[in-house]
């Protein structure tokens, strides 16, 4: 089988854990749609070859085979090119950008399935917010972009003032772009965010499901068959992805209080926690993404460890001239991963990279959480000296109270 990896840049580990996992003659291709930037995109630097992943400059069209051939799309911006391939009957492996970019359709969306969603008011100018201020309830807020994604993410204020505040300046820097988005303003829901990140082949979930909790400096999770996520969450929606013939990996980020679970939005990508962890995890990766692809069922093999673990260390400061990986893995009885970055800059010294390129990622199994935090603790002391070191305390301690936080609310729930 040949596997061809469709990327925007960030994404190159995905091909490389299809090719760890191949099978007899499976050939694995990688595209980067990313433009040039003012350096190389970390995985120019690797040196291609290196897993045996090949990489392609443009697609060979002329010698591709439909029968025996699977598009691998990690990130959304692309579903005019796969729905394109799609109907020309090959296997595609992608999301479904509206259900990621347009927060505004995911918000209609739920309230039409009778999931739960924060009350939510949608503005497309300043002025249009600040002549309907009044309308907005006291305390916290939450403000989200729609169809504009990184420009502004999620932000949370204390009152209205305070988002008007930041409207006006941010309106200026997106200023060609007003009256083309929304700005979404959101009541605060307080709670445990959590998320489950799960395959869907077409006409179903596939088994295990990963859940999920996100932290600032990592995050942590488990293998379920159940949540309260998937029933109140996931299952509506099943008819919907069967119409939009969806075959890919989907991440439904919520909050879950003793009311209920408050869907935030939605990841289709190779980009949330829990598909972080995937290529560590699973053995069968290579299966598991040809299965989902050809629309096939499929059983999840994993590592037999119950948590998981991964940190990440960055530094976000000038543009580096130069990047390379060095990726050293372990395997047996524990396995995790340690990506080490130093950046040659112009003048020579060492620089880490941008906030979007990780400097460092450590990811760590165990049997038990406690035994999870303990193998990261190991990964972390290999750490380069480049590696701005996590505060372990802390994240033992957040991630440790959302995770028995999210169970007493699972039980309160259920019951």
């Amino acid at each position: 089988m040949d596997f061809y990896v469709m990327d925007s840049g960030i994404f190159f580990d995905v091909a490389r854990c299809i090719w760890r996992t191949r099978r007899g003659g499976d050939r694995v291709y990688y595209f980067n749609f990313a433009e040039k930037k003012a350096f190389p995109r970390v995985e120019e630097a690797v040196g291609f070859g290196m897993d045996g992943v090949q990489k392609i400059y443009a697609i060979p069209w002329a010698t591709i085979n439909r029968d025996n051939s699977v598009f691998v799309f990690t990130d959304v911006g692309f579903n005019f090119f796969s729905d394109l391939l799609k109907r020309d009957g090959y296997r595609v492996f992608a999301g479904v950008d509206i259900l990621e970019e347009s927060r505004v359709f995911v918000l209609g969306l739920a309230g039409q399935l009778g999931i739960a969603v924060s009350p939510f008011w949608v503005f497309r100018s300043r002025k249009e917010l600040e002549r309907s201020l009044s309308v907005l309830p006291s305390g916290k807020l939450v403000l989200k972009v729609s169809r504009v994604r990184g420009t502004v993410e999620t932000r949370i204020f204390e009152d209205k003032e305070e988002l008007l505040n930041f409207v006006k300046v941010m309106e200026g820097e997106v200023e060609p772009f007003v009256g083309r988005f929304e700005w979404i303003v959101q009541k605060y829901v307080g709670g445990v965010e959590v998320a489950l990140t799960v395959f869907f082949n077409g006409y179903d979930f596939i088994k295990p499901y990963f859940l999920n909790f996100e932290h600032e400096y990592g995050g942590a999770g488990f293998w379920v068959s159940d949540s309260v996520i998937m029933r109140r969450v996931l299952s509506k929606i099943k008819e919907l992805l069967r119409k939009l013939r969806f075959r890919g990996i989907i991440d439904a980020n919520c909050i879950v209080n003793e009311k209920d679970v408050y869907l935030l939005e939605f990841t289709l990508r190779f980009a949330s926690p829990g598909s972080k962890l995937y290529g560590r995890w699973i053995t069968n990766f290579r299966d598991v993404v040809e299965g989902v692809a050809s629309g096939r069922d499929v059983e999840i093999e994993i590592l037999p460890f119950r948590f998981g673990v991964y940190g990440e260390c960055f530094r976000d400061p000038e543009v580096p001239a130069k990047s390379f990986y060095d990726v050293r893995e372990y395997e047996g009885e524990r396995s995790y991963l340690v990506v080490d970055c130093p950046v040659m800059g112009l003048d020579g010294g060492l620089y880490a990279l941008s906030f979007f390129e990780r400097l460092m990622v450590g990811v760590a199994f165990g049997d038990s959480l406690d035994e999870a935090f303990r193998e990261l603790r190991a990964v972390m002391r290999q750490a380069g000296p480049w590696a701005l070191p996590l505060n372990m305390g802390q994240l033992e301690s957040d991630i440790s109270e959302r995770v028995s936080g999210y169970m007493n609310l699972e039980k309160r729930l259920a019951g």
